[in-house]
């Protein structure tokens, strides 16, 4: 991917640069559901990371949550109590 955004660039490119082509293909691959994020800092596929998922317990406590409030519930309070 470096050697392409170089061989697509017009001239020579700075790291920062560089890093912002990859941080936009990234977004690209997550757009396509091939790249998973799985915290500010960390990506991964979505086979690696969801591996281990045992998704009818995650329900589970995304619906006591839900019902355990009457105010709206973010994606990153569920992410919250289903990591810990």
């Amino acid at each position: 991917m470096v050697v392409q955004a170089l061989n697509q660039s017009k001239g020579a490119m700075t790291r920062p640069e560089i890093a912002e082509r990859l941080g936009y293909y990234l977004n690209e691959l997550m757009e396509e559901n091939k790249v998973v994020r799985i915290d500010n800092l960390m990506y991964s596929t979505p086979e690696k990371a969801f591996k281990d998922i045992k998704s009818d317990e995650i329900l589970s406590i995304i619906k006591k949550l839900m019902y355990s409030t009457n105010k709206i519930v973010e994606a990153d309070v569920f992410r919250k109590y289903v990591i810990s």
